[in-house]
């Protein structure tokens, strides 16, 4: 099935339709969730129950921090802002540098993805995110070892010493976890200084102000509250929304078949499914929609009867339910 085969023309304009207002919305929304983020901690008048506020946050800012990365990832279709410039400005400055990200890097990574969904990657060829959720099921067991190594910083030196190593153009751009170093020029400890400035001055950047900010406030202390949400929820929200959209799926090369969409409530947009990334079967039947207009395509899909015989989850536990059938 091809979105010609159910949309129409004029269906299909209004869908691909981007807007620099709603991208700079979205922008705001997630920065404005940031924001409150700190200020519920910063706000809070009893210590001896700061816990709570601490947890909340931690909880929203590991929402943030995968609702970044999905900001990356609609800059990365250039369905973020009508306008190229604004597209390529916010994705980079205000999405992809204070995640580690790259935001061209991620592009050509993603976009072979689409191409190859559900084949198995051998030789540079097929799909990258394939490792991603090719053992799925697993044993509950299996499963919650995974999950508790997230919440305890144990998955995310991995990930980010790979981001690390990628944005200074060591390793191939690859966020999978496959590990493929680049050939490198001979440098002098002045050349590595100088390559580490130029490729990780947007990250260095980004998080600086972030934490000045927070300084100016009298709150420098929250700042790690940044750092520590970026090493644990984000890492569990991130595994879970990765198993919902491609894992226990068929690998064939009909998108109805290899990827999910799933219905979600307002709790799990604040931790598993920003900027409406769940509606992920959508995404890949026109990948160009921006994720704006992604619940209004739902709508149109469901009433032409293309969700009739596909398995729409329902929220982030059946997820775990299929992803522990084994």
């Amino acid at each position: 099935m091809k979105p010609k085969d159910v949309l129409t023309p004029a269906e299909m304009e209004i869908l691909l339709k981007k807007s620099d207002a709603r991208g700079f919305i979205e922008i705001c929304t997630s920065w404005g969730i940031i924001a409150f983020s700190f200020a519920i901690v910063a706000l809070w008048p009893h210590l001896p129950t700061l816990f709570v506020p601490i947890l909340v946050a931690l909880v929203l800012l590991g929402n943030r921090h995968l609702a970044l990365s999905i900001l990356v990832h609609d800059a990365c279709h250039h369905a973020l802002f009508k306008t190229k410039a604004l597209n390529e400005f916010f994705g980079k400055w205000f999405a992809a540098a204070p995640e580690l990200q790259s935001l061209t890097g991620y592009r050509q990574y993603h976009i072979q993805h689409h191409k190859y969904t559900g084949e198995d990657y051998r030789d540079d060829k097929g799909d990258p995110d394939i490792i991603l959720t090719r053992n799925y099921p697993i044993s509950k067991k299996s499963l919650r070892k995974w999950l508790i190594k997230d919440l305890t910083f144990r998955s995310a030196p991995r990930l980010y010493l790979g981001l690390l190593a990628m944005n200074l153009g060591l390793m191939k751009y690859d966020l999978s976890g496959r590990v493929v170093m680049l050939p490198q020029p001979k440098r002098n400890i002045f050349g590595w200084i100088f390559l580490g400035v130029k490729k990780l001055f947007p990250f260095l950047l980004s998080n600086a102000v972030i934490f000045t900010i927070l300084f100016l406030v009298g709150q420098p202390w929250l700042y790690l509250l940044w750092i520590a949400s970026a090493l644990t929820t984000f890492q569990f929200f991130t595994r879970i929304r990765s198993i919902a959209e491609h894992g226990m799926l068929p690998r064939v090369a009909d998108m109805l078949q290899n990827t999910r969409t799933t219905e979600v409530s307002w709790w799990e947009r604040l931790t598993f499914a920003p900027h409406h990334v769940n509606y992920h079967m959508e995404h890949h039947f026109l990948m160009a929609v921006p994720s704006y207009r992604l619940p209004q395509m739902h709508k149109i899909l469901k009433s032409r009867g293309v969700f009739d015989k596909v398995y729409v989850a329902q929220g982030y536990g059946d997820i775990l339910r299929l992803a522990t059938a084994k």
